[in-house]
Order: C-alpha cells, then structure tokens, then sequence
C-alpha cells in the first residue's frame, strides 16, 4: 500500500525528496536524489501544488523583470486566456511579442512544452520569446508555506522550436471501437 504521505496526481505520478520520509519508507537508506542526477534530467514535475505554483511565480516575477530590463514597457499577463504566459511591447503601436515562461528547479537544459505552445510559437514565427528560468531555489516553511527564490533566466529570442528539439512525452490513446468488447 502507499504510504498516506505520498500524493499522486491522476496520471499516477508523483515525487518524494525528503531523505527522512523516504528512508521511513525503506527507499534509498535515507539518501536524497543526487544534485548530478537531478541536474541532468531539466524541467520535470513536482511533489505538490504548492511547489509547483511557488516555482511559477518565480518564474513569472523574474521573467516580466527580464522583458522591463530588455526594454519592454508594455508586459501584460495573459496566461489566463492564451497558450502563452506575456504579451509585450517596446511601445503602445509596436509589434505584439508572445513570451512563454518556464520554470524549473532543474539546470534547465531541458523543460516541457505543450502542443498548443509550440503551435502558437509556430503561428508567429520569430514573434515569440522562449524564457527558461531554471536553478530556482526551493524553502518549505514549519507552516507549510514554500517560498522559492533565485534563478537564472536563459532567452531564446526568437524562439521558433524545431522538430529536432522536441520528443513526444506524452500520447493521448483511444482505442478503436472494435478492440472494446462487446
């Protein structure tokens, strides 16, 4: 049985760091993942919401820096509505820039992008700003709370993604109707 400390997401994944916790459980002698192992494997997914949304942030917050300090006036988050996270602008009449943000904990040598991001970048060719903010520090609090701080920000201005540089991590399957029976 899984232990009541571990959360899984639907899809059945989840991820424990705490030394403690997983020698209790008899996995690794106590022994968190390496920094090397770690390093190596880029953007991947969190252990909880909190983590998750705290690495968001970050990323957003040092990212909207980023477009002020390259002369961006106009940012706008637009995450709610589009497939990209900012629209900026030099000036009010200037041409429009999609600017995706990723954010990871990771060295950000690699990070997950969905179709509908790589279609829109694809729909603006050389209109969209790829920002991945990676080394983002991580400090969960007695009261819960996780807090995250630091980060390296790497543009890729134009970001136009090649199908050489991108893998199919995920599928979604449906079975023909003949395979189900009746």
């Amino acid at each position: 049985p899984r232990p009541p400390e571990l959360s899984l997401w639907r899809h059945g994944w989840g991820r424990q760091d705490d030394p403690a916790l997983l020698a209790a459980w008899g996995i690794g002698a106590g022994k968190a993942p390496s920094k090397k192992r770690e390093a190596a494997r880029g953007q991947g997914w969190q252990s909880s919401i909190a983590a998750n949304r705290a690495i968001e942030r970050r990323a957003m917050e040092l990212a909207h820096a980023w477009l002020t300090a390259a002369g961006y006036r106009h940012v706008e988050d637009v995450s709610a509505r589009e497939a990209w996270d900012y629209e900026a602008r030099r000036t009010s009449a200037s041409e429009i820039r999609h600017v995706e943000v990723k954010g990871t904990t990771s060295s950000g040598l690699q990070c997950l992008v969905t179709r509908n991001e790589v279609d829109a970048a694809g729909a603006a060719p050389g209109g969209t700003i790829l920002l991945v903010v990676n080394d983002i520090r991580l400090q969960r609090h007695a009261d819960e709370t996780i807090e995250a701080s630091r980060g390296t920000i790497n543009a890729f201005d134009p970001w136009i993604p090649s199908k050489s540089e991108l893998r199919p991590e995920v599928y979604r399957w449906r079975p023909a109707p003949s395979r189900f029976s009746s």
